[in-house]
C-alpha cells in the first residue's frame, strides 16, 4: 500500500478544506425545507428527525456490534484483487473501459463521463470506484486508506447535495439517479461503519456521513423514486436493506430495513416469474439479479423474504437454459457474450445440480431429464442436448432458442419470436447484443415513437427487427409502444424421435398474426416455418432475417440454395428455401448505408461485422419455409410441400444421407401441429 502512505500524507487537509468550505449544516434545517422534502413521502416516518443526533453516543452504539464484511450490491467481475485495484486508483486514478483515466484525488470531475457514454456517469455516481475500498477497509481496516476514501466521499457530498424534489431520472447527472442511489447507499454505510471505529477520524466527518446517509434514507423512503417496474428498483431495495441492516446506532432505521424487505418481496414476484425467469428479457439481467441475491443470501439479508430459497432454486434452474455450450450467455435482450465461470459456483454458492452441470461443462453436478428447457409462463424455450443427455460429449452439445417474452419495454429489443442456434461448436445464428446505453431519445421524436430509449445508431440498430432471426413486416419493427405485453407467445413443444418442434404466436399491429413453428434435428438441421397473415387481407412486404455467427462467411448461391463455410471445418451451412414464392437477398456484411445491416455487438460499444440475409414476399397470408442444414452436402430436397396457404397439410422431404426425412405440417387447428418420420430410401445428397 505504498501508494495510500504517499497520498494520505494529504488527505486530512484536504478532509479539513473540505468540511469548512462545503459542509452541509445537517442539524439545522428549517421547517420549510423539511415540509419540501416530504411533500411526496409514501412512509408515516418522519425522516428529517433523524439528523439531530449525538454524534458522541452514534459512534459508541455502531461500534458495539462487530464490524461485518462488505458484499457489493452488484458484482464487477474483478480480475484482480481488491488491493491491488485500490492502489492502481490511488496511482492512476479510474478508467472504466479503455476510457482516458480521471484522478480521484479531489477535487473530482463527476461529469467526467457525461457526454461521452451515460453508463460510465451513472458508475461513477454508483461509487464503482470506492467498492474495492469498501471491501479491503472491511476485511482490514486501514486509516490511510479510509482517509483517502473519506476524501472522495466528502468531494461528493460537497458537490451533489439532495435536490429538493428529487427525481428518479437524477435529472442526468446521475448523482441521484435511481439505482445509484442504492448501489451507494450501502458503499456509505460501509464506511461510516468503519469511520466510527477509527481514532483518527473526527467526529465532524461522522457528522457529515450521517447527514448524507439521512439524504440517502430520504430519498429511498419515497415510494415516488423507486423504479418498482424495473431491476433498479431491486438494487434501490438491496441497497436500503443491506445500509439499514448494518447501521446499529439507531433503532429508528429499522423502519428501513422493514421497508427494504416489503419491498423485495413485492418485487420478487413482479420481477420473476413462478418458473423463475426474470422478466427482462435478457439472460444477463437474470444473471446480475441472480448474482445480487446470491450476495444478499450470503450477507444474511434474504431470511425474512417469503419463499426465497425455493424462487432462489428455480432462478439457478432457469439459468442454465440461458448458457450455451462454450459456456457463454444467450445474448438475446441487453446481453453480452459473457462467460459463466465454475468460479461463479463457488463464489455465488450456488446450489442447483443442473446449473453446475451447465456450467462446469458436465464436470459437476447432475443432468436435466429432458434436453428440453420450456418455460410457458415466462416466454422462454431451448434445447440443449448436452444438459439432458449424459450419453453425449457436452464439447459436442447442439443448443436452440426461440425468444416469445413480451412483459414489458424493459430491456426489449423489436425481436419477437428470434432464434439463436449453437451447433458444431460455435453460434451458427446469433443475436444482435446490447451494445451500450448511449444518446437519450427526444420524447415525441420519431425514434421515441418507435419504442427507442437511445439514439446512437449502433444502439438503435441492435434493437430493430432486422437486426435479429425473425420476420418483419413492411420494414418496421415490432412494435413496442402503445401495445399490450402478451407475457408469453410459446404455445407447445413436443419430442419425437430425437427431433424437437415448438410453436409460438404473435399478433403484430393489431391485425397481423405471426406463427412460427421451429423442428429440430440437432447437429443435423433446422426447419423454420413461418406463417404471416392479415386479417384485414391487406398485402404485406414480409422479410424472413437470419444473422450468421462470425465464424460463418458467404461462398456462393446456386438454385435458389445458399452456402456459408464454418471456419476451420469441412462442412458448410447450407439454407435452403422450400417454397418457391420466397426470394432471397444476396448477403451482406458490415454495410452502413443506405441502412445497417450485417453487424453484431458482442460486448459492449463493440461492433463486429457478420452475414446477414432474408427471404422476402408480398402477401396478405405469406408463408416461409427455410431449412437450413449442417454438412459437407447439402440435403437432397425430395418435396417442398404446397405454397397455397388454403392447403391444410403440408409435407417436406429430403434425403439425410441414406434416410429419408418427412416433416408434417397440419394447420387444421389453430396452433399447428408436427409429424416427423424418417425410414430407408434410395435416393442419396448430390
Amino acid at each position: 500500500m505504498r501508494f495510500v502512505r504517499i497520498v494520505a500524507l494529504l488527505i486530512p487537509t484536504l478532509c479539513l478544506i473540505g468540511l469548512l468550505v462545503n459542509q452541509r449544516s445537517f442539524g439545522q434545517s428549517t421547517k420549510e425545507s423539511e415540509k419540501k422534502r416530504t411533500d411526496n413521502k409514501a412512509s408515516k416516518f418522519h425522516v428529517p428527525t433523524l439528523r439531530n443526533v449525538d454524534i458522541g453516543s452514534l459512534r459508541k452504539r455502531q461500534i458495539s456490534s462487530p464490524l461485518k464484511p462488505f458484499a457489493p450490491i452488484i458484482d464487477l467481475s474483478f480480475k484482480k484483487t481488491p488491493e491491488d485495484y485500490v492502489e492502481g486508483y490511488l496511482a492512476d486514478g479510474w478508467a472504466p473501459q479503455n476510457e482516458e483515466a480521471i484522478s480521484l484525488t479531489p477535487p473530482i470531475d463527476w461529469l467526467a463521463f457525461k457526454e461521452q457514454n451515460r453508463s460510465f456517469n451513472f458508475k461513477l455516481h454508483s461509487w464503482d470506484p470506492l467498492v474495492p475500498f469498501a471491501i479491503v477497509l472491511s476485511e482490514k481496516p486501514d486509516s490511510e486508506t479510509l482517509a483517502f476514501a473519506l476524501a472522495i466521499v466528502s468531494d461528493w457530498i460537497a458537490k451533489n447535495p439532495l435536490p429538493e424534489n428529487p427525481s428518479r431520472n437524477g435529472a442526468g447527472s446521475f448523482a441521484w439517479y435511481d439505482m445509484a442511489v442504492g448501489l451507494r447507499t450501502a458503499i456509505l454505510a460501509l464506511l461510516f461503519d468503519v469511520a466510527c471505529r477509527d481514532p483518527s477520524i473526527t467526529d465532524q466527518t461522522i457528522h457529515e456521513l450521517w447527514g448524507s446517509l439521512v439524504d440517502h434514507f430520504e430519498y429511498l423512503d419515497n415510494d415516488r423514486l423507486i423504479a418498482f417496474h424495473s431491476n433498479h428498483g431491486i438494487f434501490q431495495a438491496a441497497g436500503q436493506l443491506s445500509a439499514a441492516k448494518r447501521l446499529h446506532c439507531d433503532q429508528r432505521l429499522q423502519v428501513f430495513k422493514l421497508q427494504a424487505i416489503n419491498r423485495l418481496n413485492r418485487m420478487l414476484q413482479e420481477h420473476f416469474t413462478s418458473e423463475g425467469v426474470h422478466r427482462e428479457h435478457s439472460p444477463s439481467y437474470h444473471f446480475a439479479l441472480l448474482k445480487t441475491f446470491s450476495t444478499l443470501r450470503q450477507a444474511g439479508l434474504t431470511t425474512e423474504l417469503k419463499n426465497f430459497d425455493r424462487l432462489f432454486l428455480k432462478m439457478q434452474n432457469a439459468l442454465a437454459w440461458m448458457i450455451l455450450p462454450d459456456g457463454k450467455l444467450l445474448n438475446f435482450g441487453d446481453t453480452d457474450s459473457t462467460t459463466v465461470t465454475e468460479s461463479d459456483l463457488t463464489k455465488f454458492r450456488w446450489t442447483s445440480p443442473i446449473l453446475h452441470y451447465a456450467v462446469s461443462c458436465s464436470k459437476t453436478g447432475e443432468p436435466s431429464e429432458s434436453v428440453v428447457g420450456a418455460f410457458p409462463q415466462s416466454g422462454h424455450f431451448a434445447v440443449h442436448t448436452g444438459l439432458g443427455d449424459g450419453k453425449l460429449p457436452f464439447s459436442e452439445s447442439s443448443f436452440l432458442a426461440l425468444q416469445c417474452a413480451f412483459h414489458s419495454r424493459t430491456h426489449k429489443h423489436a425481436d419477437d419470436l428470434s432464434l439463436f442456434w449453437f451447433d458444431a461448436g460455435i453460434p451458427l445464428l446469433v443475436d444482435a447484443g446490447r451494445y451500450g446505453y448511449l444518446g437519450r431519445t427526444k420524447t415525441g421524436s420519431d425514434l421515441w415513437q418507435d419504442g427507442y430509449y437511445y439514439a446512437d445508431p449502433n444502439r438503435v440498430f441492435v434493437e430493430s427487427t432486422r437486426a435479429h432471426n425473425t420476420i418483419q413486416i413492411d420494414d418496421r419493427n415490432h412494435q413496442r409502444r402503445g401495445t399490450r405485453p402478451y407475457e408469453s407467445a410459446l404455445q407447445q413443444w413436443n419430442i419425437v424421435d430425437g427431433i424437437t418442434c415448438a410453436t409460438a404466436s404473435v399478433l403484430h399491429y393489431r391485425t397481423i398474426r405471426h406463427i412460427r413453428t421451429i423442428v429440430f434435428h440437432p447437429k443435423e438441421w433446422l426447419l423454420v416455418l413461418d406463417r404471416v397473415q392479415d386479417s384485414t387481407e391487406k398485402t404485406h412486404d414480409i422479410k424472413q432475417w437470419f444473422q450468421l455467427g462470425p465464424a460463418l462467411h458467404y461462398d456462393s448461391a446456386r438454385s435458389g440454395q445458399l452456402r456459408f463455410k464454418i471456419d476451420g471445418k469441412d462442412d458448410r451451412l447450407w439454407v435452403t428455401s422450400l417454397t418457391e414464392k420466397a426470394k432471397y437477398s444476396m448477403p451482406i456484411k458490415g454495410v452502413r448505408e443506405p441502412v445497417m445491416q450485417g453487424w453484431w455487438s458482442p460486448k459492449g460499444l463493440e461492433m463486429e461485422p457478420i452475414w446477414s440475409f432474408h427471404f422476402g414476399m408480398t402477401d396478405d397470408d405469406a408463408k416461409f419455409v427455410t431449412l437450413l442444414s449442417i454438412g459437407s452436402s447439402p440435403l437432397k430436397i425430395l418435396k417442398t410441400g404446397d405454397d397455397k396457404t388454403t392447403t391444410k397439410t403440408q409435407h417436406y422431404s429430403w434425403m439425410n444421407g441414406d434416410v429419408k426425412e418427412t416433416v408434417t405440417i397440419d394447420y387444421q387447428t389453430a396452433v399447428p401441429t408436427v409429424s416427423y418420420k424418417k425410414k430407408p430410401g434410395d435416393a442419396h445428397r448430390n
